[in-house]
């Protein structure tokens, strides 16, 4: 059986409660914000601000696994901007952030994802 030093039991526990509280303050610190010229994010310790002549395209009711996830939830939504740069976003609603997106802007392709269920 092995026996683990203090140092080790110390550096590890630091390590899981640094993690846990990167992961709860990206829980309560997670905003999404349009203005007329730009989408700015926080989730935590990350943020930006993306111009909003650079998003291409905007994918609902999706989860990316390649780019920038800020968020947590499942089924949101991907901006693909400035050529083929990828964003995770999941606001309260995806309809409304979509909505007052295309008021501001309405070059933006809005293409929806669809679900397939097995029977």
């Amino acid at each position: 059986m092995m026996n683990f030093s203090e140092t080790y039991v110390f550096v590890l526990a630091t390590i899981v409660a640094s993690l846990w509280l990167l992961v709860i303050w990206i829980f309560l610190d997670t905003s999404y914000k349009i203005t007329d010229r730009k989408v700015s994010y926080r989730s935590g310790p990350f943020y930006g601000n993306i111009p909003l002549e650079q998003i291409k395209k905007v994918m609902l009711d999706k989860t990316s696994w390649k780019g920038k996830k800020i968020a947590l939830a499942k089924k949101g939504l991907v901006l693909i901007y400035n050529g083929d740069k990828e964003i995770y976003f999941a606001p309260k609603t995806n309809d409304s952030f979509v909505e007052y997106l295309k008021k501001v802007t309405s070059d933006i392709v809005i293409e929806q994802n669809q679900f397939h269920s097995l029977k």
